[in-house]
C-alpha cells in the first residue's frame, strides 16, 4: 500500500539552501525529517559503511526529506543520488518509522548532535540493480548482508537491528 501524501491547495516548495551557521541553529531548534531506504535481494539487505557523521558506521541509505515529497519520492532521490539507480516510487512500501537523537552530527557544532524522524521504506532490488549500484562517497563501503544475521548481530546499531527484524515479521504478501 503506498503511503498517505496530501498537499492541500496550490503548494510549491520555497526551500533554499541555507548558510552553514543558519543550518546548525535550526538543527538545535527542529527534528528532522528523514527518508530510509532498506533495499533487499535474495534474502540479503545492504548496508552502507558511511563516511561521516550522525551515524560513521553501517547504516542504510537515506537522508533529509525536501519540502513537498512524498516518502516514495524521497526514497526514489536517495536511491539516485547515493546509489545511481533508478527505481519507481511505487515500488517502495512503508517498512518502519523511528526516532532517533544522535550525540553528533556532520555540521558544526558537530557536538551538538541531532534529531530526525525516520521513516524506513523498503524494495527488493532485482539482480541487475543489485549488480549495477554504485555508491557515491558518503560511503566508505557497502555490504549485502543475510537479514537474519543482521538482525541478531550485536555489532550493529539496534536501529539497524529492528530494521531487519521487521523485515523478517514482514508477510510474504508486502
Amino acid at each position: 500500500m503506498p503511503s498517505r501524501h496530501y498537499v492541500t491547495g496550490a503548494f510549491s516548495s520555497h526551500a533554499q539552501r541555507l548558510d552553514d551557521e543558519t543550518y546548525a541553529t535550526v538543527l538545535d531548534n527542529i527534528v528532522v525529517s528523514c527518508v530510509d531506504c532498506v533495499l533487499v535481494n535474495s534474502g540479503q539487505m545492504l548496508l552502507g559503511k558511511r563516511s561521516r557523521e550522525p551515524q560513521p558506521d553501517w547504516w542504510v541509505i537515506g537522508g533529509r526529506m525536501l519540502p513537498g515529497e512524498s516518502f516514495e519520492t524521497a526514497a526514489v532521490r536517495h536511491c539516485r543520488r547515493e546509489l545511481s539507480l533508478e527505481i519507481p516510487p511505487e515500488r517502495f512500501t512503508f517498512l518502519a518509522v523511528a526516532s532517533q537523537v544522535f550525540a553528533r552530527r556532520a555540521q558544526l557544532p558537530q557536538e551538538n548532535g541531532c534529531h530526525t524522524v525516520a521513516v524506513t521504506m523498503t524494495t527488493e532490488l532485482t539482480d541487475a540493480e543489485r549488480a549495477a549500484l554504485s555508491p557515491n562517497d558518503e560511503y566508505r563501503a557497502v555490504a549485502w548482508r543475510d537479514i537474519s544475521e543482521v538482525a541478531t548481530d550485536g555489532n550493529l546499531h539496534k536501529a539497524i537491528r529492528d530494521l531487519a527484524a521487521d523485515l523478517i515479521r514482514r508477510p510474504a504478501a508486502l
